[in-house]
């Protein structure tokens, strides 16, 4: 988008999301290719990170933006799959089901507990440091959330900053105080200040601006009452939320009128998510007198508009000339007749402010009409006013711009239809070595080493590095000297193009439309990954360039999330019991551990050295047909050893065997299918077949 954005509107100003998880400098010089004006930085950086990064971009003359009051997703931003794998719903797409706030176990019917479950972000009591590290935008999360999240946030972010600026003196304890009052599960600001640790974990996602007023007697769904002893005075236009004992939320409700002392008629809000039953918990939601002071405010708004002053002058005979003014711009606009006496309906300074005075859903609005000069009785047609009128706001409000958006067709491309194959050691790569792949990749770490490679190995670089680690990279692959590197970080890209090195786009950046390889190649990519997400009919619609490298992935491990949270810890499993992550974790931990969603489905944590924590799908991704329904000039088979997982070198042998049966053949090899089906297990498809929703 970006990419088209600016061929066909470059005057548009462009901000990066979090989502597009830039974390280190050199993903600045990517983001300045395409244009971007603002960038609003992933919210795993700390503060001496921020600093930096903000310096480079104010480099590139980009301004910086800063997440400082929401959710903290436990996944770095814009690489989480957890909710696309398990469910069809993309949080890429903004669909997320959030499934990191529910609970597991670290075995089949074991204990559950909030695992994955983040405090909220706050960053209140570091906004003077936000700003010595010349943070532009400070940014709170708005989405779903209600207008009073929203007014409150605000307005103890505005007090803080003018308090800063000596604007205006505010209480800070007071400040941070009505933050709590909001939505909230609980706060930390681990991640700003580089203490990343269990403790910035919540033990429930429940949340803690609720207050406990009672308990359900009974509900009596045909007449919508409530029974429940309260413990204080609840008035009419009090929200309420009910949960079950053990924290499952039910339903919101708002208190339509006080029937008794302890019984009320309610109007539920939303869906009801179970039964409300006796003994279940009720919670007062809201502040009903501030809610109601606010609902004041917003309904006391008005639209201010720009004003218009109008001189208009004329005589008989003569063309009738007016001058619209406002404090920035001014256009003398004049009729096409002349001015003719009245026989009725002479124009006066009402008739003119009733015609000129139709401006519409425009920013401006008409002040006043000077009539001092205008002769009276005089005649001119109402229609000759209105386009007069139209003819001089063309000088103030900007035509829609309309884009005719040709999409490219398809280059006369013939695709190679090769196999190319991903490894997590040199080992593995070995065992390959009496049938290999056409094309192979290792992938790399911060701790990787040149011993790791081998002359056909290319170097596959993950998505998130930041500066620190970024120099680690550069130092080995300034030794390897690779002709091609697959690469998840745009940071990557910038320096491989710089260095005369081929690139390919990797998985991460999760490429679903043909526009988007025209934006890689534009900055230097020799091809890139369709992404995972999409279906094999969704991939078939790219309009694709004849002279790029397409890749697609039909085997291998399904990669969650990355994660610069140390599940670990959290999970009691570190073998250092460390209590915060430092940089000996980062660069020698190698653990893995598997644990169970509700539903007795495993997963795996897995840490590598030299990269941050992920999770991975138990079950394989197996695309046995993607051959004969995908377009592509290189299938990948991820043979990633990842712990726990059930690889071995004759699997490897057999799904290499298979796929290049079926690029050569371009039929199903039966024999071998069964026996990788027997082998695996149960497998998943991830976006092969439903791709996702574009209705």
């Amino acid at each position: 988008l970006a990419f088209l954005l600016q061929k066909y509107v470059p005057e548009l100003e462009i901000h990066a999301s979090t989502q597009m998880t830039t974390h280190n400098s050199r993903q600045i010089d990517f983001l300045h290719q395409l244009n971007f004006k603002q960038v609003n930085f992933s919210r795993e950086l700390s503060l001496l990170e921020l600093k930096k990064i903000c310096s480079s971009a104010h480099d590139k003359f980009i301004n910086t933006e800063v997440f400082v009051h929401g959710a903290y997703c436990v996944s770095c931003s814009g690489i989480c799959y957890f909710s696309s794998f398990s469910t069809g719903e993309p949080a890429n797409r903004g669909a997320c089901v959030q499934l990191c706030r529910r609970k597991y176990s670290l075995k089949p019917g074991g204990e559950k507990f909030y695992l994955l479950n983040l405090k909220d972000n706050s960053a209140i009591e570091h906004a003077e440091s936000l700003m010595e590290c010349n943070t532009d935008v400070f940014k709170i999360e708005g989405r779903i959330k209600n207008f009073f999240y929203v007014y409150e946030t605000t307005s103890a972010w505005r007090k803080k900053i003018d308090d800063i600026f000596k604007i205006q003196k505010y209480d800070n304890k007071k400040i941070a105080e009505s933050l709590k009052k909001v939505f909230n599960r609980n706060f930390s600001a681990g991640y700003l200040e580089g203490e990343i640790s269990s403790s910035m974990f919540n033990s429930s996602p429940f949340d803690q601006s609720l207050e406990f007023i009672g308990k359900v007697n009974v509900y009596n769904a045909d007449r919508k009452v409530l029974s429940m002893k309260c413990s204080k005075l609840i008035s009419a236009g009090s929200k309420i939320s009910i949960f079950t004992e053990d924290r499952n939320f039910v339903c919101t409700a708002e208190i339509k009128k006080n029937l008794h002392s302890d019984e009320f008629a309610i109007e539920i809000e939303n869906v009801l998510m179970g039964k409300i039953m006796k003994g279940q918990d009720v919670f007062l939601t809201g502040h009903a007198e501030k809610i109601n002071e606010v609902k004041s405010l917003i309904a006391s708004l008005k639209h201010i508009k720009k004003e218009i002053k109008i001189l208009v002058s004329g005589k008989e005979g003569e063309f009738l000339i007016a001058k619209f003014l406002s404090t920035e711009n001014s256009a003398e606009v004049k009729s096409s007749i002349a001015l003719s006496k009245a026989e009725k309906n002479s124009l006066d300074a009402e008739t003119l402010f009733a015609q000129f005075g139709r401006l519409g859903d425009t920013d401006y609005s008409l002040a006043d009409v000077d009539v001092s000069k205008l002769e009276s009785n005089l005649f001119l047609p109402i229609k000759e006013l209105n386009a007069m009128r139209r003819n001089a706001m063309t000088h103030f409000v900007k035509p829609v711009k309309i884009i005719e958006y040709n999409e490219s067709e398809n280059g006369k491309k013939i695709f190679k239809k090769k196999i190319a194959a991903l490894f997590s050691s040199k080992h593995d790569y070995l065992e390959l070595s009496n049938n290999p792949p056409d094309l192979c990749f290792l992938e790399m770490t911060a701790a990787s080493r040149k011993d790791d490679f081998s002359e056909n190995l290319h170097p596959w670089i993950p998505a998130f590095i930041t500066d620190t680690e970024f120099q680690c990279y550069i130092d080995l692959l300034s030794v390897l000297k690779p002709e091609l590197v697959v690469t998840d970080n745009t940071g990557f890209a910038t320096w491989c193009s710089e260095n005369k090195i081929d690139w390919i786009a990797g998985l991460h950046l999760n490429s679903s439309n043909g526009s988007t390889f025209d934006a890689y190649a534009k900055c230097g990519a020799r091809g890139g990954f369709y992404s995972s997400e999409i279906s094999f009919t969704q991939a078939d619609e790219f309009k694709v360039a004849a002279d790029l490298d397409f890749f697609y992935k039909v085997f291998g491990p399904v990669e969650m999330m990355s994660s610069r949270q140390c599940f670990f810890q959290n999970a009691f499993l570190c073998p250092q019991q460390k209590k915060i992550k430092d940089g000996y974790c980062l660069n020698n931990c190698a653990n893995s551990a598997e644990f169970f969603d509700e539903h007795g489905k495993k997963f795996y944590f897995e840490k590598r050295k030299g990269y941050i924590n992920r999770i991975f799908h138990s079950e394989m991704l197996f695309l046995p047909d993607a051959v004969n329904n995908v377009q592509s000039d290189y299938y990948l088979v991820d043979f990633r050893n990842i712990n726990n997982s059930e690889f071995n070198a004759e699997l490897s042998r057999n799904v290499m065997q298979y796929f290049q049966d079926s690029v050569l053949n371009e039929e199903i090899n039966k024999k071998l299918l069964n026996v990788i089906t027997d082998k695996c297990g149960k497998t998943i498809k991830g976006g092969f077949s439903r791709g996702f929703d574009v209705s």
